[in-house]
């Protein structure tokens, strides 16, 4: 069955419910813009690689980057943090949002002549990683570098994708938590000695399952790989870790077909320009862990037909309204999907709108300015030509507009037009009218995005007024 868009998307170009990978399907390069934080905020310096070449967060922690629209892996380094990575495909969107949450590690000194290290770690102290005696093979002091991402409520965007592989397709993660561990011995990773082992916990809450899946990333692809089971003891997931990477504790996040529901999201702008290439995020479940990710198609669209029918969704749309931008705007709501069975095709697919607006508190960037939830350029006074149209079939109207008044010269029959022009600024919100017999009916301001323009329009259809091509 055709998909409208995949809610989830890897440098192979799999959708999260088993799409086939199409390399190559889309030509050309496409912008990604990006902001990239940690705990404590924006992160300035990251290193991110991976697109036409490689660039460097500024101290906004945004960066601009050049991929291939059919599919890049991004990378992302910074001192003081564990590495990311992020599979981006902007397809048709001229720029595409990405969000990237570093995080930091914390540093220990091993000395392998005093035996066994227990390392303690987290914000409570609660990460417990054991370093046997003889594990690595050195006997110089090392560095342990220790990195926890704890998966909780609200929108979060992790440092590795939440998808795993099942065989040859790529399936949503529910995350219970993930762990980084790096040895250091000067500026070289150490050696694990042959057939060691490190062990490790993670806290549990008290809804975890009694055991998962441990995953390890793949940073090749920016997905996950099974590895094996672990336990739930009641407190803590006992990993055994025989090789460093990020690990992930996690299940498969399967829908059952009898409970799938379909549900289009589309994301506009604040006068209801489509946004393509904008983050949409759905979490469900306990603490809205259960969650799938995706950007929104050239039309502002992106549909997924098995989302879990009557669970309360949160969703959260992002975007960079201006590829200049110094943040992303977002909004969020709580949908319940309920088109049953549906697809993207059928009208029964549930449909929602996202509104998103720049506000006072967002700089748009240089050269754009924030005009009634708009980024629009900043530019001086230009020709607007507006074709005053009277739609209504039965009487006359007089259509007037800024610097006008109400009289003879601005009177149209039924079905007639007339095109004035006046001057304008991007941003303005020129004030028309329509009236009849010494009276106004009627008033719309209609806010210029495009200056000069000729194509703006104000129709008169016998019971208000609309601005068109604006």
């Amino acid at each position: 069955m055709k998909r409208r868009s995949p809610l989830v998307l890897s440098l192979l170009l799999l959708s999260a419910l088993g799409a086939p990978a199409c390399p190559g399907c889309l030509g050309g390069k496409a912008e990604v813009v990006g902001w990239v934080h940690d705990e404590g905020g924006p992160v300035e310096g990251v290193v991110v690689r991976g697109g036409a070449k490689e660039v460097v967060t500024d101290a906004d922690g945004l960066f601009r980057a050049r991929v291939r629209r059919g599919g890049d892996l991004l990378t992302f380094e910074s001192e003081g943090h564990a590495p990311a990575y992020r599979p981006v495909a902007p397809g048709g969107a001229e720029w595409a949002t990405e969000l990237v949450e570093l995080a930091s590690r914390e540093s220990f000194t091993v000395d392998p002549a005093a035996g066994d290290a227990r390392l303690s770690s987290g914000p409570f102290d609660e990460i417990l990683i054991r370093i046997p005696e003889g594990a690595v093979e050195t006997s110089a002091p090392y560095e342990a570098l220790v990195a926890y991402y704890p998966i909780f409520g609200g929108a979060q965007f992790p440092p590795v994708p939440l998808l795993g592989k099942e065989g040859k397709d790529l399936l949503p993660l529910e995350s219970f938590g993930m762990l980084e561990l790096t040895l250091r011995c000067g500026d070289e990773a150490c050696p694990l000695a042959r057939d060691a082992s490190i062990t490790a916990r993670l806290p549990t809450v008290g809804n975890d399952p009694a055991t998962a899946t441990l995953f390890t990333a793949d940073p090749k692809e920016g997905v996950w790989l099974p590895e094996g089971e672990v336990t739930n003891d009641g407190a803590f997931w006992n990993l055994t870790l025989d090789h460093l990477s990020w690990k992930n504790v996690d299940r498969f996040l399967k829908v059952p077909e009898a409970e799938q529901a379909c549900l289009k999201i589309v994301v506009r702008s604040y006068t209801g320009r489509p946004l393509a290439g904008a983050k949409v995020q759905a979490g469900w479940g306990p603490g809205y862990r259960q969650r799938v990710e995706g950007s929104t198609e050239s039309d502002g669209v992106l549909c997924e037909e098995r989302f879990p029918l009557g669970a309360d969704l949160q969703v959260s749309a992002y975007h960079f309204l201006r590829p200049a931008a110094k943040a992303p705007v977002s909004t969020q709501l709580t949908v319940t999907p309920s088109a049953q069975g549906a697809s993207c095709e059928d009208e029964a697919c549930q449909e929602i709108v996202l509104t998103l607006a720049c506000g006072q508190e967002l700089t748009c960037g240089e050269g754009y300015t924030c005009a009634s939830g708009e980024c629009v350029e900043e530019r001086g006074p230009g020709k607007l030509k507006v074709t005053f149209e009277n739609a209504d079939a039965a009487e006359n109207i007089h259509l007037w507009g800024p610097g006008e008044t109400i009289d003879a010269g601005n009177r149209l029959a039924p079905g007639k037009d007339d095109r004035r022009v006046f001057e304008a600024a991007p941003g303005d919100t020129p004030l028309f009218h329509a009236g009849r017999d010494g009276q106004t009916l009627a008033s719309l301001a209609c806010l210029a995005v495009e200056i000069p323009n000729s194509e703006a329009r104000l129709v008169w259809d016998g019971a208000g007024l609309s601005c068109v091509g604006f």
